[in-house]
């Protein structure tokens, strides 16, 4: 074949392969974006935290979110252990109730209706632990992957919150309020049997496990404690700030990086990230550059991606990036 036909021939060639590519169906945003994954969090109103507002997703070496809601009424996020969607909570008027959102595609579908449910939070196989308001108090619900629901608490005059699963999924810690600033923290399987009790105290509130299991997170103590099942007794580990503005005492939202060697929080002035064993500290995302008596638009509801499981052969070959990041 002469140059000259070589040449055409390679360009129709180049000319069919862009076309095949192009014809190929597009994925969005792979599921997981970069390392050490997204933290996905609410945007509350004016005036501080505790509030819905849309969902974004930020990563740790970025200072700009990505916005994934427009409904004013979306709030805690939690992850699926696969990393590729997480549930969250839309108290929207009719529309209200538990929904997932798939980060490859965006698609959003919503899984348990009603405006009595709160705090969804993503298990194994497909299980989200939910509240619902009952005639007794706020109860503690499973639901499966086939879309059957399960009762697993029943207390009178006491508000079950804000649950999460352990890590390997059998059971569900959760909070339990008898007061205004009197909570417990619990623990339960999750067939509903063998409830115990982790830690009583006041103004514990929204709690996450590290990777490992060994700890246990709390808002406002910004403290670590070991889980119920594997330490004993207390020991806390309060991070403590060096910045001039801000001591960290309105710290909220803990959430653990896929490797548990950093904690992502938010407070008055935005999102922090932290070493879990002290050092380091920095502000990734500024909201707010005013005195504490004003907040800005306080960021809610961290939730920090986690490491997708790897996909290892029979020889015991996993496939590249699979292995669990230490961050």
């Amino acid at each position: 074949m002469s140059v000259r036909r070589w040449s055409i021939f390679a360009a129709l060639l180049f000319g069919v392969a862009l076309c095949v590519v192009a014809a190929l169906p597009q994925v969005a945003t792979a599921a997981y974006p970069g390392r050490p994954g997204v933290i996905v969090f609410s945007l509350g109103q004016f005036g501080g935290p505790h509030s819905s507002g849309e969902l974004y997703s930020i990563r740790p070496w970025q200072s700009e979110p990505r916005q994934l809601t427009w409904n004013d009424s979306d709030s805690d996020p939690s992850f699926a252990p696969s990393g590729q969607r997480f549930a969250f909570l839309r108290s929207q008027p009719g529309k209200a109730g538990i929904y997932q959102y798939d980060l490859a595609s965006s698609r959003v579908t919503r899984l348990v209706a009603g405006g009595s449910v709160g705090s969804p939070a993503f298990g194994r196989r497909g299980m989200i632990a939910f509240t619902r308001d009952t005639a007794i108090g706020r109860d503690l619900f499973l639901r499966t992957a086939d879309g059957k629901e399960r009762r697993l608490t029943a207390s009178n005059d006491v508000k079950e919150e804000e649950p999460i699963f352990t890590p390997n999924g059998k059971r569900i810690v959760f909070l339990r309020r008898g007061s205004l600033r009197d909570i417990e923290v619990w623990s339960i399987r999750v067939d509903g049997r063998d409830p115990r009790l982790v830690s009583n105290g006041r103004d514990q509130y929204t709690p996450d496990i590290s990777p490992n299991g060994r700890w246990l997170a709390l808002e406002n103590l910004i403290s670590f404690l070991p889980v119920f099942e594997l330490g004993t007794g207390i020991h806390q580990l309060p991070l403590r700030s060096d910045a001039r503005r801000s001591g960290f005492g309105d710290a909220a939202y803990p959430a653990y990086s896929p490797g548990g060697g950093k904690i992502a929080f938010s407070n008055y002035e935005g999102i922090w990230l932290a070493q879990v064993g002290g050092g380091s500290r920095s502000l990734i995302y500024r909201t707010w550059d005013g005195p504490p008596e004003m907040p800005g638009f306080w960021p809610n509801n961290l939730a920090w991606q986690p490491l997708p499981r790897p996909r290892c052969s029979p020889y015991g070959q996993c496939a590249e990036g699979a292995r669990r990041a230490r961050h």
